[in-house]
């Protein structure tokens, strides 16, 4: 029969007119198109072969360039734009284009490859405020060669750029960022010293870098420094110059001015060289460090009735500027104790939290089905990448869960512009907070550095203001229609409570600020921890499952009954406490600490780090050992070796919330995922941003658990 014929029979065919037949063309036409894409993922899968690099791998620039060189008819391109000033004062501006996000396509290799250039939207470095960006390389064919080939040509074409120069890096955040152009290098001829000083120096630089087994035969750590000295311009920075460019080598600048760098090791370094008590002279800045346990016990249990921080100018102009209230962070005296005393309430006390465990568990709920869906979309299928960020969202979708009473989206997949526009405001606030504070107020009518951290904060009190404006719309509403006013914190603090409404806004956005960072970070130092230590994570995983029994959901009142749980986090906080170093100024009367007459006025800085890895009061303080706050007839470390949340009636107005979160949390991970580390990673170490930062981004696998035939 001819297809002509065999379409004619099915036109006279009653059946398949009545529509039978249609059915079976649209089933066989849907069977075709699920084939046509079981097809195509076959051949993704098996005949073409992608490449990913994030913004944050050090050939991620590198590939711009190539990019660039490559892709020659682009016609959608985006300026990088660096300058220079020479010594003579004339600045050097430099341009240079790449291809835009977006699709591009390259010959290269005799092969056509897609290059797209993808920039996020819902994620930015919360330590520069700058989006996340990647590039993604696809070809045809499996031989993975063509990618190698690439990285090393951009590598080649990096570096003939700077061949026969010299690079300079300064740090930003934690990385090293190149600083202006490639100099051409310096002559060590150019460079007038004292006879026989630069080549002294020189010798003993390429026998070091010629020697590195006899260092590591003897155990002795292969570094070397020197110290050059000497009043303005008698040539330090040109010999360093000459010298780098003698060597090959590039230079890395670091101001000994910016604290934030290097103020947990400077920390470290001084409790060796000054002792447990010293006096410390920072421009106008003036303290007594505290490195010793006993020293900051003796001084908190001398305090005042109403502690002081000291000066909190930082945070307080703005608000001073746009009128709105202190909150418990930045209040003093008197009125900071009144406002304490109403924000302790349905906070503080641990019955108090308990009444949050299912606002917090419905946050968890929606963290962990945001853990699976970056997982399937990872290449291994179990990698969450840029950890920092994803426990951001989910510390301040908790936080505000609890102080706005509302979702605002922060685990969609898709945030809501208000929303990603606080979390900017909020990176953008503390990414300028340190030049805001080392730059004489003069330069603020010249430099951007002040505009750019006064719109932070106008993007957080925006947000903080339109929640709580909705709130106190809705109680009025139930008021006005004599209805009950039922809720929870804010309810409480905007229906029940005599503060005014710039009080609240001022109280809520600090809680919120303080509330994000605790979590967040902690939350991260223990997931990497546990990844790197499984006998911890075996023992946690036990804890848990001791009590929890199937799927079920732990209770705020179930996380007592988990020991080695709260000493993970007790331990983690001791490792990695939020806020390394505190203040406290002793405003009224003098005080006596160690034998020490200090008057009024004096301003303690209280060095937590430092203490918390005294192996006095932790032996091996540098290894996680949760075991160490067990409860199990051991002798206990001193209580104020680590105090993360504070002490006293100064102490964190939040904790309750935050462990709650954390405790709910982590149990629930640990109870679904085994924690692995992404070995691309390597160690992370930690920065201080006012709170401890990770120096890099952190990935982890979460590799799911299989039920074993004894669970319920």
């Amino acid at each position: 029969m001819t297809l002509s014929d065999f379409i004619g029979a099915l036109k006279d065919n009653p059946y398949f007119g009545a529509g039978f037949g249609l059915v079976g063309v649209g089933t066989a036409l849907a069977v075709a198109r699920k084939g046509a894409q079981v097809g195509m993922v076959f051949f993704r899968r098996n005949y073409m072969i992608t490449l990913e690099v994030p913004s944050r791998d050090k050939s991620y620039h590198w590939l711009l360039s190539w990019i660039t060189k490559h892709a020659k008819h682009t016609q959608h391109l985006s300026v990088e734009t660096s300058y220079m000033q020479h010594e003579s004062g004339r600045v050097h501006t430099q341009f240079d284009f790449h291809p835009s996000p977006g699709n591009h396509i390259i010959w290269y290799g005799r092969k056509w490859i897609r290059v797209e250039r993808t920039r996020e939207k819902q994620m930015v470095d919360l330590h520069t405020g700058t989006p996340w960006e990647s590039v993604t390389f696809t070809a045809l064919g499996r031989d993975r060669q063509i990618f190698f080939n690439i990285l090393q040509e951009a590598r080649e074409l990096a570096l003939k750029q700077e061949e026969g120069r010299t690079v300079m890096y300064t740090a930003l955040g934690a990385e090293w960022r190149p600083f202006g152009f490639p100099r051409r290098r310096r002559p060590l001829s150019s460079v007038v010293l004292e006879n026989g000083v630069a080549e002294r120096i020189v010798d003993d630089v390429k026998e070091f870098i010629g020697n590195p087994k006899w260092y590591t035969d003897r155990g002795i750590p292969y570094r070397r420094g020197y110290l050059l000295y000497g009043p303005p311009g008698c040539g330090k920075s040109s010999f360093i110059t000459a010298l780098a460019g003698e060597l090959g080598y590039s230079i890395c600048l670091m101001s000994l001015s910016d604290r934030s760098l290097i103020l947990v090791v400077i920390s470290l370094y001084e409790n060796q060289v000054y002792g447990p008590l010293y006096k410390v002279n920072a421009g106008n800045f003036q303290a007594i460090s505290i490195n010793s346990v006993d020293l900051l016990e003796e001084l908190l249990r001398k305090d005042e009735k109403f502690p002081s921080r000291g000066d909190m100018t930082l945070w307080t102009e703005y608000r001073d500027m746009k009128g709105i209230g202190y909150g418990p962070f930045t209040e003093e005296r008197e009125k900071w104790y009144k406002l304490r005393t109403v924000l302790n309430k349905r906070m503080l006390h641990p019955k108090d939290s308990v009444q949050y465990g299912d606002v917090v568990n419905a946050v968890v709920t929606d963290f962990i089905k945001r853990i699976y869906y970056l997982r399937q979309m990872s290449p291994t299928g179990d990698l969450v990448s840029n950890m920092t960020n994803e426990l951001y969202r989910f510390s301040l979708e908790g936080i505000s869960s609890i102080l706005f009473e509302t979702r605002i989206g922060c685990l969609e997949k898709e945030i809501p512009a208000e929303t990603q526009d606080f979390i900017n405001s909020i990176a953008q606030m503390f990414t300028y907070s340190m030049p805001v504070v080392l730059l004489p107020n003069w330069t603020r009518n010249y430099l951007p550095f002040w505009q750019w951290y006064i719109n932070g904060w106008e993007g957080i009190f925006k947000f903080a203001r339109k929640m709580i404006d909705m709130k106190m719309e809705a109680i009025q509403k139930r008021l006005d229609a004599n209805q009950e006013v039922a809720g929870e914190y804010l309810t409480y603090l905007l229906s029940n409570v005599k503060m005014s409404s710039k009080d609240v806004y001022g109280s809520i956005s600090e809680l919120l600020l303080a509330g994000v960072d605790t979590t967040s970070n902690t939350m991260l130092w223990a997931l990497y921890l546990l990844s790197r230590d499984p006998e911890a994570q075996e023992a946690l995983y036990q804890d848990v499952t001791r009590v929890l029994k199937g799927d079920r959901i732990p209770t705020a009142q179930e996380v007592n009954s988990m020991p080695y749980l709260k000493a993970v986090i007790k331990e983690a906080l001791r490792m990695y406490p939020v806020v390394p170093m505190n203040s406290r100024l002793i405003a009224e009367n003098d005080v006596v600490i160690g034998g020490h007459f200090f008057p009024k006025k004096t301003t303690f800085t209280l060095c937590h780090y430092a203490i918390s890895h005294d192996e006095k009061v932790f032996p091996e303080p540098r290894k996680f050992k949760p075991d160490r706050w067990l409860r199990d007839g051991r002798t206990r470390p001193n209580p104020f070796g680590s105090i993360p949340f504070g002490f006293g009636v100064r102490g964190c107005v939040g904790r309750r919330i935050a462990e709650l979160e954390l405790h709910l949390a982590l149990a629930r991970l640990i109870k679904l995922f085994e924690i692995r580390p992404d070995p691309t990673v390597g160690e992370v170490h930690s920065l201080n941003r006012t709170v401890l930062v990770p120096d890099r981004q952190v990935n982890l696998h979460f590799v799911e658990r299989q039920k074993t035939s004894s669970e319920p």
